[in-house]
């Protein structure tokens, strides 16, 4: 071989060389660029926030605190107790979301729950309205005076303590169907209208 096809030969060598250099390299960009979600593996895509949890359907959960009484004997307490409800966009629906859940919670129903907790507020009664004025939980309801006599400070008690659990809110006023209505407290009752805190439950506080 002459040096003249030497030196063709290795120029072909360093041509396909470099194609397949190019063919096999990662392109670079001048500007950086969004990765499409359905691109990345599971475990990035998955959300890492521990404030929401999936839930069926395209909906999501967040925690909320509510307040059941548990019973000891001749001693009774509310005590907090952690559930999962349907995660709330608009933040003013958040206070009735929660009572709903609250008014909707049975303990003791026999399918395994804890037979010293109890839901002083029975499932009939009905959230018609929850509006926040200022710190103060405005919550008209129905059917509340359907509670018996001897648990209706234990349902308002649990009230009080599941909404001033929510930010932003340390107190609420009672009305039923509409009207204003005095509760029971630890020791008496309050007058219709007036904003009751967790203050007025001492003796049932955790």
């Amino acid at each position: 071989m002459t040096a003249l096809h030497r030196i063709g030969a290795a120029l072909c060598l360093a041509v396909l060389i470099s194609v397949v250099a190019v063919a096999c390299g990662i392109s670079s960009d001048d500007k950086p660029r969004a990765l499409d979600a359905n691109d990345l593996p599971a475990s990035l895509a998955a959300n890492p926030s521990g404030t929401t949890i999936p839930g069926p359907g395209d909906g999501s959960r967040q925690s909320a605190e509510l307040f059941l009484v548990q019973t000891t004997g001749a001693t009774e307490v509310l005590v907090s107790h952690s559930t999962l409800i349907p995660a709330v966009t608009d933040s003013t629906q958040l206070p009735r979301v929660v009572i709903e859940e609250l008014i909707a919670q049975q303990p003791a129903d026999g399918s395994g729950g804890d037979p010293t907790l109890i839901n002083a507020i029975p499932p009939t009664v009905q959230v018609l309205d929850a509006t926040v004025d200022g710190n103060v939980l405005d919550l008209n309801l129905s059917d509340l005076g359907s509670v018996e006599q001897t648990r209706q400070l234990q349902a308002a008690a649990q009230i009080v303590f599941t909404a001033t659990a929510l930010q932003g809110i340390g107190a609420v006023r009672f009305s039923i169907d509409g009207a204003q209505i005095a509760v029971p407290l630890d020791d008496q009752m309050s007058d219709p209208g007036h904003s009751v805190t967790r203050l007025d439950y001492p003796k049932l506080t955790p």
